[in-house]
């Protein structure tokens, strides 16, 4: 048994690439909104910004894909588009009805879905290790997201049950999206050899739903450009939301890189999650702030998980 250097860099692109900068751009987005500005905006301008970078990245280094504008491929960008924005809807309307740490529980078992729609599509499936250290990271993801003021079994529970109208639904229907949409991720890029299927997803997914969405809302979000603020203000806020625009546009380049170097895209989306470990590291080291044990305890879970997918994952055949 040898170790795949490809599937090596894979990896090294999801836990340093995207794990970093997706852990930066949580870490971003809490400045920013603590500034007074919406979510609405950051994921706008984020989704934006990435969106219009990966698509010209892809157009000056590869141009328009062979057969792009076949039934087959732009089907599939459309099914991508749609997951996307219904990721986007659901995951807005749960955290507007519960708190942000009790609906991404719920959406844990989106890479689940994903074994199955990844073996359907792409017939594709990790091996029993894997399997297990997929398991494993998203227990660490429940674990990071847990809520520590609510350690009875039958707490979380009743609220579930109370208050399954209001969030529930949204946040089981993006679990399932997320999962599926991982596969048809995976798929366009593939058809398209380049970067140009991730960043369709983003403008038209994130970006520009979030702009019509936000600006469609009964309460408004905030403007930055004509909010009575300082100069000084607007021009720090700016500047945050475009730093938070390209790590999320260069974090999806290397997601995208690396679902051609990674045998099975459940891996990478697992993999993914490794963004809690990250944001846990620029909170302690690089803001200064405190964060709560059982974030850190969840967090080496996900560590250990992806060790485990790593040794399963790292070795070919000779």
């Amino acid at each position: 048994m040898a170790i795949s250097f490809k599937i090596l860099l894979g990896f090294v692109f999801v836990i340093f690439g995207y794990g970093a900068l997706m852990g930066l751009w949580w870490n971003i987005q809490k400045i920013i909104l603590n500034k007074g500005v919406n979510s609405s905006v950051i994921r706008a301008v984020s989704g934006l910004v990435a969106g219009i970078m990966l698509i010209s990245l892809s157009f000056v280094f590869y141009g328009i894909p062979t057969g792009f504008f076949s039934i087959k491929i732009l089907g599939s960008f459309f099914i991508a588009v749609v997951l996307n924005i219904i990721i986007a809807y659901c995951w807005f309307g749960a955290l507007e009805k519960t708190d942000p740490a009790v609906g991404p529980q719920v959406q844990v078992f989106g890479p689940i879905i994903t074994l199955f729609v990844g073996k359907l599509l792409l017939n594709e499936m990790p091996n029993i290790s894997g399997v297990i250290g997929i398991f494993v990271t998203l227990f660490g993801v429940y674990a990071f997201y847990k809520e520590s003021n609510n350690s009875s079994v039958t707490g979380p529970i009743k609220r579930i049950i109370r208050e399954w109208k209001d969030w529930l639904v949204f946040a089981i229907i993006a679990g399932v999206s997320a999962g599926i949409s991982v596969p048809f991720d995976k798929l366009n890029i593939l058809h398209t050899n380049s970067m140009l299927a991730p960043g369709i997803t983003l403008l038209v997914g994130w970006g520009l739903f979030y702009t019509v969405y936000g600006w469609l809302r009964p309460t408004r979000p905030e403007v930055v450009l004509t909010e009575k603020k300082s100069l000084v203000w607007k021009q720090e806020t700016i500047w945050l939301l475009a730093i938070a625009g390209l790590c999320f546009g260069i974090a999806n380049g290397f997601q995208g890189v690396a679902y051609t170097l990674i045998p099975t895209a459940v891996v990478v989306g697992t993999l993914k999650r490794i963004d809690a470990l990250w944001s846990i590291f620029f909170v302690l080291i690089v803001f200064k702030q405190n964060t709560r044990p059982f974030r850190i305890s969840g967090a080496i879970i996900i560590f250990i998980g992806i060790v485990i997918m790593g040794i399963s994952n790292l070795y070919k055949d000779n």
